[in-house]
Parts: structure tokens; C-alpha cells; sequence
């Protein structure tokens, strides 16, 4: 077979139109009632067969309930019948975009789900810091490799340390300060510290390549950076000036003066997160006070967060979810558990143990390396970052408790949640939104709602939708959307809003009960190990080598969760080969091997 037959063959789906003299079941004999058992002498997947009739048109569908489920096709033939009658009753200067998809049923099912927006909480990080401080101030707060910390110690430590920055007077610009720490107790101190001081911060992960991390720093403008003493000879160089943390730091000859630190608005930014960006160039994403507390106080009990937990520390720094964790365990009162670096990577499952952890949150890659029976103390296992299988979690079903986490940054770590599903094949969706709610459209017209069944571009909507990118206003208004038609129209029995919606970019579509199934995403975007990873940052990376003329990145998909990232480049030089030690994958500050 030629490749064009090839994919012919593999369409699933199949429609038949043909005269009203070819309906089957009509003889001399009278009426024939045909076996629905006959769907399974289909070819195709699908198989929707049309008459036409002097009255109008009959339509029945055929279907392996194998592949599409019977509330799927139903919905179809529905808006089949919904549109031919807005097509008999359309105006000649009536044009085909404006024919609605969605029937009636479809908007008020869908407005149903989606009725209601949650509400904010405006409410600042630190205090929730406050709040345990009044509840527990001896509980452990940090349970780190290098040291641990109460509720009590840790609000006097971050206090000191924000007196100590007000006093510096910090060189703090645009309200944001960078905070580079490998694994350690004292990052929670550096990011309680900075917004007590009322300001936002940037986490650092140092074993980012040094460039990456000039650029974030540079975006900001920051002319300081709050790190560690075996980290500031790195931050000298990309800063002007550093406060390197640690028990010597307050046991110093500082003047504690207790001024009165500044009020803080939580709708302040309280931290910018750095993401991939298509040009080449890192994209912060903007969040506020209020996101953040927002998120918590509309998650903990989907997540099965309580004071009792001990939630281990594994995301890098450089991705979100490291935030979400630390201010998880404040919300709930429980304790953070930091491993080391070494401990992260060479030896999870020890460290896990030592730490006396009870709470993972993790990638389902990740979790392959670990054994239930090895950790029987883990309770609550969180799985985020990428889509998850039915084999990452046949193992644990019935062992501890599963969360099924989906968010992108721009709306906090996490915005949908699967909660506790019972058997692993419902564990494989992302849940409905928490602090959130969701609406899926169009991928290439958001102001064209989908209805339930179909596949498009998730929006999310509610107090968790951030600020949007730092200091770029033409992204956040292509991603950042407010009032858009069907919104503000509602529904039969649901009065429509105003509101302000992010298009994650992200394909899905709704299960019967409301909740989503991720199908992929609409753009280049990929995930590597949880990571968003643009093809295009990594084609700038290459053609900003002196010897590269062009570079082109694509991805292989070997399986749900095996990805190679490979890049073909063209050069400047006459014989087309570039010297190994000028080749970009040679010079390792430009460019790391990725998979």
C-alpha cells in the first residue's frame, strides 16, 4: 500500500448519503427491524448513514462501543439534527459561521457543570504562615537533609530575614527578587522572608546552565539575589550584589530592629515563575498572593493534604510545583521533607524513608522507579506533569491514596484534579477543576463553545487564572481572554458573565460526568520529564551559535512517556561540517542534551 492508502484505511470514521429507496427494512413484506448486533460487520469505528426524503432525512449510526461510547454518538446525531434545522431555517445572507455546533441540551449541560465560579481568597502566603504559627508553633514545619525547622523558628527566621532586606534597602526592582538554592531548608526561609518584605520573588534552580539563568535575571532587573554560601560565587557573577543565607547570617552582628514590616495587597505578585519560551527567550508567568491562597484553599481536600502530612520535596526548582509544595504544607500545617540533591537523584527511595515521608508528588516517570512495597508509609501519592497510564498506577491502586493532578503555570501548579480514583483505569483523566471551572472551545476560534463529547482547547476560568506574562502585554492578551461570546450569552436557564478565561493551549474533552480526558496539545509545546520544553527556545539556542545558519528541532514520540527531542542544524561553513569543539552540543553552557 501506498502511505496516502495506508492512512485511508486507518479512518475510523464513515458516512453514507444515498436516495430514500435504499432504506433498509423495506419490502413488500412490510417493515424489517434490524440487530443492532450488525455494528460489529462494521469496518470503521464510526458509521453514521444518511437517507434523504421527500420530508426531511432519517440518520442512524452504527458503533463499536469498544471505541466510542453510546452517550458520544447520541450526542452526535442530536447536533446533526440541531443543524440541519438551523440550515432549513437559515437566511440567504446567513453565512455557515454562524451555524452553532452546540444544541440547546449541549449549553445547558455544559452551563450546568460550570454554574458557578469559585470564590477568591484574598489572603497573602505569609499568612498562612501566621495562621499555623497560632494553631501549632512547635509542630515541625521543615524536615530537611541539613537541618529542621518548627512553625515557630521559621516565622522568626523569614521575619529577620525581611528586616534585614527592608534595611538593605535590597536593590529591589519591579518588586521581585531572585532566590538560588540547591535542595535546603533555608529556601522556604528566603521565599517567606522576601514576601514578608512585600515583594515578589524568581526561584533559581543553580543547575540550570548559567546563560538561562542570566537571562531570567536580567528580564527582572534585579540588582540582588538571596542564596546560600555555596551558592553565591555563582550569584556574584549574575547579580550586583547577594545575601547568602544561613545559620552564621543570623547569628551575626545584624541589627534585628523589629521596624514594622509593609502591608502587603494579595493581589501583589508573589512569584514569577520561568517557563520555555518559542522565541528562545525564558516567559515568566506572573502569580498572585491571592492565586496561590486560592488554589490551596480550593484543593487541600481533593489532595488529601491534613497536619499529619509529610510531603516530600522532589520537584526541581525551576518548576513550579516546588512552590505549590511548600505552600501546600502551610496551608495544611503538615511538613515539608527536603531531600538533598544527591539524595533526589541517586537514592529517592532511602531518602524517602529517612525523611519519613507519607506524601509524593511526582511525574508518573518518576514513580516507575519506586516500589509501594518498599514504601509502605506513603499514603497520599500525587501524579502530575504528564498524561498518566493505567500501568503507572496498577501497582499502587489500593495501597495509598492516588491524586491525578493537571495545571499549567499560568493558572498556578494545578487546576483540575482526578481525586482518589478507585481503580486505575479511572485514574487516567484529570478530574474536574479545583478553584476552577472549565470550558472547552474551538482550537482555532475560542469564541465557538464545544459541546460534551467533542475535542478542543481547555480554558480555565476563576480566582487561580494569574496576572499573565511579566512585561510582555501582546502574549498575555493572545493567551489572556476576557468576555468571550458564549459567556457572555449563557444558556436557556443560566444567565450568561463576564469573566476572564486562559487557553491553556491544551487538548481535551469532557467525560459524561463533567470531568476531562487529556488528548495532546494543539501547538509544538512538549514535556520533557514534567518540563514544558518549546522547540523554538532550543532552535534559538542553536542558531546563536556563530557556525549555525539554521536549525530545525522536531520530537519523537516512542511512547505515552518516552520522548527524543532531535535537531538538525545548517551551516555557515563551505564544507557543511562544524568542528566538534565549535559544535553546539560540544559547548555544554549553550546547549544540554535533552530526552
Amino acid at each position: 500500500l501506498t502511505s496516502d492508502a495506508e492512512k485511508a484505511c486507518k479512518f475510523q470514521t464513515h458516512v453514507v448519503i444515498q436516495p430514500e429507496d435504499c432504506i433498509p427494512g423495506r419490502s413488500l413484506l412490510g417493515q424489517w427491524r434490524s440487530d443492532s448486533q450488525d455494528q460489529w460487520f462494521s469496518t470503521y469505528a464510526l458509521t453514521i448513514e444518511v437517507w434523504l426524503r421527500s420530508d426531511g432525512i432519517l440518520a442512524s449510526a452504527m458503533f463499536d462501543s469498544r471505541t466510542i461510547q453510546s452517550w458520544v454518538v447520541k450526542g452526535m446525531l442530536q447536533r446533526l439534527e440541531w443543524t440541519m434545522h438551523q440550515l432549513h431555517h437559515a437566511t440567504p445572507s446567513q453565512i455557515l459561521g454562524e451555524i452553532n455546533v452546540s444544541s440547546a441540551e449541549d449549553l445547558e449541560q455544559i452551563w450546568q457543570w460550570n454554574e458557578k465560579v469559585p470564590e477568591p481568597v484574598n489572603r497573602c502566603i505569609h499568612d498562612l504562615l501566621a495562621d499555623q504559627v497560632q494553631a501549632r508553633p512547635d509542630s515541625p514545619a521543615i524536615c530537611a537533609w541539613d537541618g529542621e525547622l518548627t512553625y515557630r523558628k521559621l516565622e522568626e527566621l523569614s521575619t529577620k530575614l525581611s528586616h534585614s532586606l527592608l534595611q538593605l534597602g535590597a536593590g529591589f526592582h519591579k518588586g521581585l527578587v531572585p532566590l538560588c538554592f540547591d535542595k535546603s531548608m533555608w529556601t522556604a526561609v528566603a521565599i517567606l522572608g522576601v514576601l514578608k518584605a512585600g515583594v515578589g520573588f524568581i526561584l533559581l534552580d543553580p543547575h540550570l546552565p548559567e546563560q538561562r539563568m542570566r537571562d531570567i535575571v536580567d528580564q527582572i532587573g534585579s540588582k540582588v539575589i538571596v542564596t546560600c554560601p555555596t551558592r553565591e560565587m555563582l550569584c556574584s557573577r549574575l547579580a550586583e550584589a547577594t545575601v547568602a543565607i544561613s545559620w552564621d547570617y543570623f547569628s551575626g552582628q545584624l541589627d534585628w530592629t523589629q521596624q514594622e514590616l509593609p502591608s502587603v495587597s494579595p493581589s501583589s505578585i508573589a512569584y514569577v515563575v520561568f517557563t520555555s519560551g518559542s522565541t528562545g527567550t525564558p516567559k515568566g508567568v506572573v502569580v498572585t498572593h491571592a492565586n496561590a491562597v486560592s488554589a490551596q484553599h480550593h484543593q487541600l481536600e481533593p489532595m488529601g493534604h491534613t497536619p499529619e502530612s509529610r510531603l516530600f520535596d522532589f520537584a526541581s526548582y525551576s518548576f513550579d510545583v516546588s512552590i505549590s509544595n511548600i505552600i501546600s504544607m502551610l496551608a495544611c500545617g503538615g511538613c515539608l521533607c527536603v531531600p538533598s540533591d544527591s539524595d533526589r537523584t541517586d537514592d529517592i527511595e532511602k531518602s524517602i524513608v529517612s525523611l519519613r515521608v507519607n506524601a509524593l508528588d511526582l511525574t508518573p516517570s518518576t514513580l516507575q522507579l519506586l516500589s509501594p512495597e518498599r514504601l509502605p508509609a506513603v499514603r497520599q501519592l500525587t501524579l502530575g506533569g504528564e498524561p498518566l497510564r493505567e500501568a503507572d498506577v496498577e501497582k499502587w491502586c489500593g495501597k495509598t491514596r492516588i491524586c491525578n493532578a493537571y495545571g499549567p503555570s499560568e493558572c498556578t501548579p494545578t487546576a483540575t484534579i482526578n481525586a482518589n480514583p478507585m481503580e486505575p483505569q479511572m485514574a487516567t483523566h484529570i478530574g474536574k477543576g479545583a478553584g476552577v471551572v472549565t470550558w472547552i472551545v474551538d482550537a482555532d476560534d475560542h469564541d465557538e463553545l464545544l459541546p460534551p463529547g467533542c475535542t478542543g482547547e481547555l480554558l480555565l476560568e476563576g480566582p487561580l487564572i494569574g496576572r499573565g506574562y511579566f512585561n510582555d502585554s501582546a502574549k498575555t492578551a493572545a493567551a489572556f481572554i476576557e468576555d468571550p461570546k458564549w459567556l457572555l450569552r449563557g444558556s436557556i436557564s443560566h444567565p450568561g458573565r463576564q469573566g476572564r478565561l486562559y487557553k491553556t493551549g491544551d487538548l481535551v474533552k469532557y467525560n459524561r460526568d463533567g470531568s476531562l480526558a487529556f488528548v495532546g496539545r494543539k501547538d509544538t509545546q512538549v514535556k520533557v520529564r514534567g518540563q514544558r520544553v518549546e522547540p523554538g527556545e532550543i532552535e534559538a539556542v542553536l542558531r546563536s551559535h556563530e557556525s549555525v545558519d539554521g536549525a530545525v528541532v522536531v520530537f519523537h514520540r516512542l511512547t505515552d512517556q518516552e520522548l527524543w527531542l532531535a535537531a538538525f542544524v545548517t551551516t555557515r561553513e563551505d564544507d557543511g561540517k562544524i568542528p566538534q569543539s565549535q559544535s553546539p552540543a560540544h559547548d555544554k553552557t549553550q546547549l544540554k542534551q535533552k530526552r
